[in-house]
């Protein structure tokens, strides 16, 4: 056995260089924590010094530890915080953990592949239910504040509402009422028609989503809270996406004085906002899932935040073999460690100074090639690579070897990877500014609201382009499309007086929409009274109370199948 030692000064630390055998040309390097200040390259040639078999005296001065004996040659112990031993590669070497097959059923839902027009693929995320919670909320938040003449919002307005909003994110001007201008420059004849603009700016004003007495007091985004959880839903359930995923920040721009707002410099559009972690498919950009960062708890400080929140993102996703493609403010050791064991490989760049990264690699900056270091993993390893193609850039992976590329020499196949696949959430915040419908207001909340929207937007078109008569169709004639059927039920009851909603005494409100577009019937798991019979009285006078399991899913109304749904969905008069 021969030790070569290599002091490299009081500002780094030894490095240990063991052959086992003479006829073992394995190399293990034992690499102990160093500083940030300046040293001398580890790659040097290394001053050999002589060790015996048997223990030797001390010379004079500070205590040295005994050698180890030649007969029983020790692997050296990992560095202290961490449990990796890393070791230079020797010659190229392909990652088995890359060839792992990919478990996953990427592609849309079932509902997705059935849904045909833009309504029915944006009804995926943002249905009539949602929409009508709307209503209930904005009419509860006016009552509380008792507003005089405030008349409720019924079902078709708020489609109307949210309608009109999409289409200013298309047509977009400096002001919200210039919408209704009558100078012939700015005038929009199609807003008016619509809604005035008295009407939109009281609904736009009372706006809300959630009971505010029902609020608990520690939930940050208790606001918006009904619809983010649906929202995140509707994104898991209706596609799952490919082995190649990526994991960033997103930014939901706001000035509000609130004790989770961000800045983040970099960000081209909008730098002081909210943080929102994103988790998009790489190669088409859809989100399938996000989580709004709302800052530390009180005085307390998340440890291992970035961690925590890659875990969180693939906890629907864990052991299907996706590939994770994060940046450096979530690469760690430890953390692609922990992804291995639950099935999930990841690469992404790395600070230089995390806990457990190799310092052969960091200290790699004299050198004209890439240098490779791996770690011995679950039936595989982790390679951790100092790139100097360009610039010098720190990686670190779990799908790959030490291959290099040959259309430019010398670049590592992983930096190719890494450019390939980690843009898929640029490529969704790309999607989503194109025609963004928020504006400004002093509502936070509110932001929040329009992003939510965008978001349902963005992924409803990208389901609608999978159809092979689609791929053609523009984000923004999706838009159009979308506006125009969510105003026509406002336009039918203008149309059609008697379509109202109608109300009795303890009936339920009828669907304003109920003669508009196509009603099925359905089982449903859950019996309850009719909508239309089970209110009215027979021949004693006494309600029916008659109760059923046949639905309308569109109309969220159970009927009788005979002759109960026919009366809802025609001019029948309901008694």
């Amino acid at each position: 056995m021969f030790i070569f030692q290599d002091d490299l000064g009081p500002s780094a630390s030894n490095v240990t260089l063991q052959f086992v055998s003479e006829s073992d040309t394995q190399m293990i390097v034992h690499v102990e924590p160093v500083s940030s200040s300046s040293r001398r390259n580890l790659l040097a040639p290394a001053r050999p010094v002589a060790v015996r078999a048997r223990p030797v005296a001390a010379p004079a001065g500070p205590a040295v530890a005994p050698a180890v004996p030649a007969a029983a040659p020790a692997r050296p112990a990992a560095a202290p915080g961490h449990n990796f031993v890393w070791r230079i590669f020797q010659g190229i070497e392909e990652n088995p953990n890359g060839e792992k097959p990919f478990l996953g059923d990427a592609g849309p839902s079932r509902e997705a592949n059935a849904a045909n027009s833009s309504t029915e693929h944006f009804n995926l995320f943002v249905d009539q239910n949602v929409i009508h919670s709307f209503c209930l909320e904005t009419n509860r938040y006016a009552n509380q504040n008792r507003v005089a003449g405030f008349q409720d919002v019924g079902l078709a307005e708020m489609m109307a509402f949210v309608a009109m909003n999409i289409a200013m994110g298309i047509v977009n001007t400096s002001d919200v009422k210039d919408f209704w201008s009558t100078d012939p420059i700015l005038s929009h004849p199609w807003f008016p028609s619509v809604m005035s603009r008295d009407r939109f700016l009281q609904i736009l004003y009372y706006l809300h989503l959630n009971n505010n007495q029902n609020n608990p007091g520690n939930d940050k985004l208790f606001k918006e809270r009904p619809l983010l959880d649906h929202i995140v839903r509707q994104c898991n359930k209706h596609y799952k996406p490919n082995c190649q995923v990526s994991i960033d920040e997103q930014m939901i721009g706001t000035r509000s004085r609130i004790s989770f707002r961000q800045y983040m410099p970099l960000k081209p559009t909008a730098k002081w906002g909210i943080k929102v972690w994103v988790m998009a498919d790489a190669v088409s950009g859809y989100c399938c899932n996000l989580q709004i960062y709302t800052g530390k708890e009180g005085n307390n400080v998340e440890k291992g935040l970035a961690s925590r929140v890659v875990k969180d993102l693939m906890e629907n996703y864990q052991g299907l073999g996706h590939h994770v493609y994060v940046d450096n403010f979530y690469t760690s050791p430890q953390l692609f460690k922990d992804l291995l064991e639950a099935g999930t490989l990841a690469c992404g760049t790395i600070r230089s100074n995390r806990k457990g990264f190799p310092a052969a690699v960091k200290d790699n900056v004299d050198q004209n090639d890439s240098l490779f270091c791996k770690a011995d993993m679950t039936e595989g390893f982790m390679t951790a690579v100092h790139s100097k193609d360009k610039r010098g850039v720190f990686a670190l992976t779990t799908i790959h070897g030490n291959a290099v590329g040959d259309d430019i020499p010398h670049k590592p196949e992983l930096i190719s990877e890494y450019n390939k696949y980690m843009g898929g959430v640029d490529h969704n915040d790309q999607l989503l500014v194109y025609f963004a419908i928020g504006r400004q207001t002093l509502k936070w909340w509110k932001r929040v609201f329009w992003r939510l929207l965008e978001i349902g937007l963005v992924n409803s078109h990208l389901l609608y382009k999978l159809k092979p008569d689609n791929e053609s169709v523009t984000q923004e004639q999706f838009r159009l499309s979308l506006c125009h059927f969510l105003v026509q039920p406002l336009f039918t009851l203008r149309e059609n007086p008697g379509a109202r909603v109608v109300r009795g005494r303890g009936r339920p409100p009828v669907p304003s929409d109920r003669l508009i577009g196509e009603h099925f019937g359905q089982r449903a798991d859950k019996t309850r009274r009719c909508r239309v019979c089970a209110y009215t009285k027979n021949a004693q006078g006494n309600l029916k109370h008659t109760k059923t399991n046949f639905y309308c899913a569109k109309c969220d109304a159970h009927l009788c199948e005979q002759p109960c749904f026919q009366k809802l969905h025609t001019q029948s008069k309901l008694q």
